[in-house]
């Protein structure tokens, strides 16, 4: 499953607000989304470093143009 189940639903009453299971949750939750963004980072920046050197000439120059982009 891509997505766990608590992240689609309501969002908490007032009350449940100072609840520290919300917290633990929220928590969870930030840490999950955190490595799902560094694994699909990893795979994204692993497949244009591979396509790179390719001998297209489009395809090289498309690749190029996004690493160069999103460099920091």
């Amino acid at each position: 499953m891509l997505f766990p189940g608590r992240l689609i639903r309501a969002p908490p009453s007032h009350g449940r607000a100072r609840d520290p299971s919300a917290v633990l949750d929220g928590l969870l939750l930030v840490l999950w989304l955190t490595a799902a963004v560094r694994v699909l980072g990893v795979l994204f920046g692993t497949v244009l470093a591979v396509m790179r050197p390719s001998a297209n000439p489009t395809l090289t120059a498309v690749i190029g143009l996004t690493l160069h982009e999103t460099a920091c």
